[in-house]
């Protein structure tokens, strides 16, 4: 909302709340709010605060903080878990309000009530009491945990660049154009730009972790291929080596069972020694693996015992196979391999 039309905090309330009244008549518009900042939208504002009664703080806390209409919190589905969130009353001319989330008052106020504290911005700023507690929201990514946030009512702390938000069953491109026509209506200057749905900056904010663990599972698959495939070549080719000792064995009377397992337990001692090896090493690696992970555990249960049954089948069947072929040769001729 550019200065030279909506010079001071009155007009931008006016035309905001007359914007936004103008869109909730629509039908198929469910609910409809504005925010200065929108999660995972890839911008953020910063502000300190005073804590009233806490003047031993050395250091003045920080939070993050967001403009917003009454029905922002409804309309984007944030539950409030403590106290109320905005109404219409919360105008210009009312008491200053704001709300934290439950981050900030965790910790800024443990084991306390937050709502009815109050905080300031600044010597000569009036005091602002908190009126509610939303639940925290993952805003800078899904990966990264909820920060202490602050939110003003609109119309106690109007900004210009606010972006609003629909909640509607309708087909993007249909909410799209109506949003534009009622802008139009009111001011048919003001652009209206970069409108999205929450699906798309929700798969836009994994585009890139979605990738590089794509890429890590392709090399995962790889690797485990090439562990397969050497396994399985190493342990037949030493087994095959083996094939004099165990005709030797077979002439002299052993059992072609006893042989059998001989055979497979020296080869699977050799191959529980690697994995175990392997489990702690990637045990280790998990600890980095769990910052670019969400809602998956880095120490799931079905990949630390998958690799390890698909490489110890594979030893079995390397000293198995050739174990086999070799018992059931005649000794003699065994005993002729060079």
């Amino acid at each position: 909302m550019p200065a030279n039309r909506y010079a001071g905090a009155p007009e931008l309330v006016v035309f905001l709340n007359s914007l936004l009244d103008r869109i909730g008549e629509r039908p198929g518009f469910d609910q409809v709010a504005a925010v200065s900042v929108l999660p995972l939208g890839g911008s953020d504002s910063d502000t300190g605060f005073e804590i009233e009664g806490q003047p031993e703080l050395n250091v003045s806390p920080t939070v993050w903080f967001r403009r917003v209409t009454p029905a922002y919190f409804r309309t984007m589905g944030l539950p409030v878990v403590g106290g109320r969130e905005f109404a219409a009353t919360d105008h210009a001319e009312a008491p200053r309000v704001v709300m934290v989330n439950d981050v900030a008052a965790e910790r800024y106020w443990p084991g306390e009530d937050a709502p009815g504290k109050r905080l300031r911005f600044g010597p000569d700023r009036p005091w602002h009491t908190i009126v509610g507690i939303a639940q925290g929201v993952r805003h800078k990514g899904l990966a990264v945990a909820p920060t202490p946030e602050l939110y003003f009512p609109f119309d106690q702390r109007p900004g210009r660049a606010m972006t609003i938000v629909v909640k509607s069953d309708l087909d993007d491109s249909v909410v799209t154009g109506l949003l534009r026509g009622d802008l139009g209506e009111i001011d048919p200057e003001l652009p209206l730009a970069g409108v999205v749905s929450m699906d798309f900056l929700m798969e836009f904010s994994v585009a890139q972790p979605r990738f590089f663990m794509n890429m890590t599972a392709a090399f995962r698959l790889l690797a485990l291929a090439l562990a397969t495939v050497g396994i399985y070549g190493v342990l037949s080719y030493t087994v095959n080596r083996k094939t004099r000792e165990m005709g030797l064995r077979t002439a002299l009377g052993a059992d072609r069972t006893e042989v059998l397992s001989m055979v497979v337990k020296q080869g699977l001692r050799l191959t529980v020694v690697g994995i175990g090896a392997g489990l702690i090493l990637a045990y280790a690696a998990t600890r980095f693996m769990a910052s670019i992970l969400f809602g998956i555990d880095p120490q799931d249960l079905i990949a630390f015992t998958g690799s390890p049954f698909v490489l110890t089948l594979t030893a079995l069947v390397a000293c198995i196979v050739p174990a086999l072929k070799a018992t059931r040769i005649d000794p003699v001729r065994a005993l002729r391999v060079d």
